[in-house]
């Protein structure tokens, strides 16, 4: 994406807001959230100067990461390179010539610029004065997502319910005891009516041919989901994770993330996998600026302790203050090359030690038990029709509290 592609944002969010200082108090913080869209929009620009100047220096410039030889899980089809990205050929920080060609379009731009064109049109609108003394209550926005409203903690726990399921085999079987899930895209691939699906945008659909469906269904998303969340894993390489510069995520966010916000959805952050050692959140919510910020945090722990797991915990407390989301955990020995753990009984202690945890820390308002791939033979919790013995220790771990 070159700068000059940007211009004519700028251009937009700079032009005055003249009717602003004639409201009062509502004028003034129309202001405030014109101002903070035009640093938003900076944020973005600065950003892909400095790709640009990176790239001139150094071409092959990339970012090392520290990752086992499984990486992260991705549940769903084998990945299978595009024409114009491979597994070897898409780091983190890329060329501008490949985050070019792979990861921004001219479209995403042109919506990101509509989506906060009319985030300063409300912004006006809201600070017009009314024909009423009271302002109109705010309509909610229908669902269709299970056919119930969340609830519990202002919605920000689903149903009331923390436990839920990062997959569909084992709806059925955790039954009642959960009250949502997910499956790394955006398409319901279950007939469960009974939990809340979370649709997911995994990538910007430039890691093959999965990618590019999954963006394209969460496109054309055509109900009202009540959580939308996105992206997984953008500070690691494919096959196991979506690999995407914030600079260049900011703007697809914009643009098919942040738009749901309006619709009455809450917004879920990328979830990160270096966990308490990720640099990636912070440069993508300056770029996105306050107006687009997420609802909830989302956060993988994959570790073997529980001082590990509070660890993560707490940077993403403390960095961001936001309500936490931990849509995978998995018992695996990161910090020796991602090593999933092997002994069942080590794994049940650890299933039931992170599930009182979770259930007692105020600050995490659900959670999930991965049931993606690359964890070994002993954790998945559905195997040949039914639940493993790992399944069974958390369909027991949770039906203590739900």
């Amino acid at each position: 994406m070159q700068i000059i592609t940007l211009l004519p944002l700028l251009a937009l969010l700079a032009a005055p807001l003249t009717d602003a200082r004639d409201h009062g108090a509502a004028g003034r913080r129309n202001v405030a959230r014109h101002a903070r869209h035009v640093r938003a929009a900076d944020n973005i620009v600065a950003n892909v100067a400095r790709k640009e100047q990176l790239a001139q220096e150094n071409p092959r410039a990339v970012r090392k990461v520290k990752r086992g030889a499984n990486g992260c899980r991705v549940k769903g089809a084998a990945f299978t390179p595009s024409s114009n990205a491979t597994a070897s050929a898409v780091p983190v920080t890329s060329s501008v010539a490949s985050v070019a060609a792979a990861q921004s379009s001219a479209a995403s731009v042109a919506a990101a610029q509509n989506y906060v064109a009319q985030s300063s049109a409300a912004a006006s609108s809201a600070a017009a004065p009314t024909s009423s003394s009271a302002a109109a209550p705010a309509q909610s926005s229908s669902t269709s997502n299970s056919g119930s409203n969340p609830s519990g903690n202002g919605g920000l726990t689903p149903n009331g319910i923390k436990a839920g399921a990062s997959g569909t085999d084992t709806l059925e079987l955790f039954g009642s005891h959960i009250s949502w899930f997910w499956n790394y895209g955006s398409t319901r691939d279950s007939d469960s009516t009974n939990h809340i699906f979370v649709p997911t945008l995994w990538g910007n659909g430039q890691q093959g041919e999965q990618d590019s469906s999954r963006l394209w269904n969460f496109e054309n998303m055509n109900w009202n989901p009540q959580y939308v969340q996105g992206f997984y894993e953008p500070d690691c390489l494919p096959p196991m994770s979506s690999a995407i510069d914030p600079a260049v995520a900011a703007p697809l966010w914009l643009s098919t993330v942040a738009p749901w916000k309006n619709k009455g959805a809450l917004l879920i952050s990328p979830g990160m996998c270096k966990q308490a050692d990720e640099d990636w959140l912070t440069p993508f919510k300056n770029a996105i600026g306050d107006g687009a910020m997420w609802d909830i945090t989302s956060i993988h722990i994959n570790k073997v302790d529980m001082a590990g797991a509070k660890k993560d915990i707490d940077h993403y407390w403390n960095t961001y203050g936001k309500p936490i989301w931990v849509t995978e955990f998995a018992c695996v020995d990161d910090q020796n090359g991602f090593t999933p753990c092997t002994d069942q009984g080590q794994i049940n202690q650890y299933i039931n030690d992170i599930v009182d945890l979770m259930e007692n820390d105020s600050r995490i308002y659900a959670y999930s038990m991965s049931e993606g791939m690359g964890l070994g033979d002993v954790w998945p919790p559905y195997k040949d029709g039914q639940l493993t013995e790992s399944g069974r220790t958390y369909l027991n771990a949770i039906s203590k509290y739900h």
